[in-house]
């Protein structure tokens, strides 16, 4: 079994085999991240609220809350989450802030560039019914889960029909999740870069005994 982040617990199962070579080409869906938002970029500076919570266009934020510069200058507090499922409806959207480690910030989808909305079901992601882990530029699964698009690229879904992969990647499903992910084959960690080989429980990934996912 294999941990894929907080509270879920998620066996792969199922792989449908795609081509017979392996390549690192396509595109990841989503590894980019908007670095012109940051936790710390909108608290004012000089001043101080109880408990040490910043504070953001004079108004101190709420206990887990933090202040968030959106890009465009615009500053509000926006309360801190694990999964689009910890936010509400009206911020639904559990974004990837640079230096918020481990958790994300509830805002409006759609308010930044490159939005990252941290999931944990395909039911946090409504509009694709994709949650599959951010991949580095070498197309290595990196973390953390994120609704990205089901379109049969790398680390993006390949739910439906077909379930089809591109690159010699091969579409697993992950058990808990609810999502197809096209992943890439493989043996050993070595083959993954900075993720992991974990092991099908049924099936080969193009010929091989495991795929590579977020360690």
């Amino acid at each position: 079994m294999q941990r894929f982040g907080a509270l879920l617990v998620m066996t792969i199962v199922g792989a449908v085999a795609c081509s017979s070579s392996s390549s690192s080409g396509g595109s990841d869906g989503g590894a980019e991240q908007d670095a012109s938002m940051s936790p710390d970029s909108g608290q004012d500076s000089g001043s101080s609220c109880p408990g040490g919570q910043p504070m953001c266009n004079t108004t101190c934020c709420n206990a887990n809350a933090v202040c968030v510069d959106d890009g465009t200058g615009n500053k509000s507090c926006a309360a801190t989450c694990t999964f689009n499922s910890d936010c509400p409806p009206a911020k639904g959207c559990c974004s990837i802030v640079p230096g918020l480690s481990g958790k994300g910030a509830c805002l409006q989808v759609g308010l930044t560039t490159n939005q990252q909305c941290r999931c944990n079901t395909t039911a946090d992601c409504p509009s694709t019914g994709c949650c599959a882990p951010l991949a580095d530029s070498n197309k290595n699964p990196i973390g953390p889960y994120v609704c990205k698009p089901n379109d049969n690229g790398p680390y993006n879904c390949c739910n439906g029909v077909g379930q089809n992969c591109s690159n010699g990647y091969c579409c697993v499903q992950l058990i808990g999740n609810g999502s197809y992910v096209c992943e890439e084959p493989c043996h050993n960690d070595g083959n993954c870069g900075p993720g992991a080989c974990t092991m099908l429980t049924s099936g080969t990934c193009s010929g091989s005994p495991g795929g590579c996912t977020p360690k």
